[in-house]
């Protein structure tokens, strides 16, 4: 036999003899038992063999984390999560040299399954996690407040899972302060320069202009203006989270409800121009009484109107909102008739003569189908419902308010202005051509500055004479 061999044989019975050595350790360690009054956690383990010992643990003290919780404290509030649910357990051979040393207050590791508990702590950080808050600031009066934005919070898990052990091994359930790390981030800084950008603002009075024929409002706005020189002093302060920075305000003079006023009663001092046209009434006429009754309301509804520069006036807007509608004559395509509103184009006869001579721009306007009497030939005005309207613009002054009145004998209606006239106009009325049914009429407005002729305007009538 060989050296090779020899070695060979030698290792391979050293090899058997160790695990034959193994087995009979085993067998022993098995089939050994714990001294009489030996005790795990007050229960009896006396004259128990290691499997004895395995079918207490499992099912008695093993039991004992069936009812535990493992409880963290997260800023102030308690999380629970079961402790069987990471498989909490004590090993049965532990216990069992534990036991057999006789050591009272020595507690073998308590088993858990690590991956599972790592989850938890992992999905409890996600939904206990606190992010960053921006610095935040509003505007009270002439101060402005400044709160300083916060570092967000997020549960530490490895902290918190090396605790949760530690506290097993002592078989403490009691609740673990959790310690929760800060997130960083930019947000938390003030930025006084884009508060700056966003609070500063120009000193602009209410107002009101024309656009497309409407009033178009244009609210106020309150100056504000932040020093930055200032507020970074005050702000460099970092033992405090909530800063007061004195703010320059400048106050608008004309408010919209200032403005609302104005233009619900402008200041009109000068009387642009009035005219005033007269008509009979027949008390004992009820058609001839609805007349001067329509003419009266129609008066009123057009009295006190306000127009700013550049405003339109409509006939129909204000016609529609007045209660002219009793049935009196009205001419009909040169023909008399009987209908509702008669009288009302004697109101707008009565306003157009006003208009030409306060010089409005003039921008619709239809002369009636037969001749009236209270007015020249050229210069009247008709108006009918979804018809003919009357339309003019006050493209001269800043405000015209219209004061317009009557009784059961005249009309007179007024041009008032914030400014004085500084026109004279003269009307004139010739008639052109005539026949026995028809009769053709120029009215002619001359308008003068200065005493010299700027515009004139002609107006043509046709009008039914049978």
């Amino acid at each position: 036999m060989n050296y090779k061999k020899k070695i060979i044989i030698a290792i391979s019975i050293g090899f058997l003899s160790a695990i034959i050595a193994i087995i009979c350790i085993i067998l022993v360690r098995k089939n050994m038992k714990l001294p009489e009054g030996s005790k795990f956690l007050n229960q009896d383990l006396s004259e128990m063999n290691h499997d004895e010992v395995k079918k207490t643990v499992d099912e008695k003290i093993n039991s004992v984390f069936s009812t535990k919780t493992i409880k963290l404290e997260i800023a102030g509030k308690i999380y629970s999560m079961p402790a069987k649910n990471i498989d909490t357990h004590f090993n049965s051979n532990e216990v069992f040299d534990v036991a057999k040393k006789g050591e009272k207050d020595e507690i073998p590791e308590v088993k858990l399954d690590r991956k599972k508990l790592k989850k938890f702590i992992n999905e409890l950080a996600k939904k206990t996690e606190k992010p960053p808050s921006k610095y935040s600031y509003k505007i009270e009066g002439d101060k402005l407040i400044v709160k300083a934005g916060t570092c967000g919070k997020i549960l530490d898990v490895e902290d918190t899972i090396t605790k949760i052990e530690e506290n097993l091994k002592q078989l403490n359930f009691k609740a673990i302060k959790v310690k929760t790390n800060d997130i960083e981030s930019n947000i938390t800084k003030i930025n006084l320069e884009k508060i700056k950008n966003l609070v500063d603002k120009s000193v602009r009075n209410a107002d009101c202009k024309i656009v497309d024929g409407n009033r178009n409002y244009t609210n106020e706005t309150i100056g504000i203006e932040l020093d930055l020189g200032t507020a970074n002093k005050i702000v460099s302060d970092k033992t405090k989270g909530e800063y007061t920075v004195p703010l320059k305000v400048t106050h608008p003079t004309t408010t919209r409800q200032q403005l609302d006023n104005q233009l619900k009663n402008p200041n009109t001092p000068y009387q642009l121009a009035s005219f005033t046209t007269t008509f009979k009434t027949n008390p004992n006429d009820p058609y001839s009484r609805n007349r001067a009754i329509n003419v009266q309301r129609m008066a009123d509804a057009i009295n006190k109107t306000v127009l700013i520069k550049g405003e339109r006036f409509s006939f129909a807007e204000k016609e529609r909102h007045s209660q002219a509608n009793l049935m009196a004559i009205v001419y009909t395509n040169g023909k008399k008739d009987y209908g509702p509103g008669g009288g009302i184009c004697q109101v707008t006869s009565t306003l157009h003569n006003a208009a030409l001579l306060a010089n409005m721009n003039i921008t619709q306007v239809k002369c009636h189908s037969r001749r009236v009497s209270y007015v020249a030939p050229g210069l009247d005005a008709t108006y009918s419902r979804g018809g003919t309207n009357y339309c003019f613009v006050n493209s001269e002054y800043n405000f015209i308010k219209i004061i317009a009145y009557a009784d059961d004998k005249s009309v007179t209606v007024r041009i008032m202005g914030s400014e004085k006239n500084p026109y004279k106009v003269q009307l004139n009325s010739s008639i052109t051509s005539q026949t026995k049914d028809k009769m053709t009429a120029i009215g002619r407005q001359t308008v003068f500055l200065n005493e010299k002729p700027i515009k004139q305007r002609d107006f043509h009538g046709t009008y039914c004479l049978s």
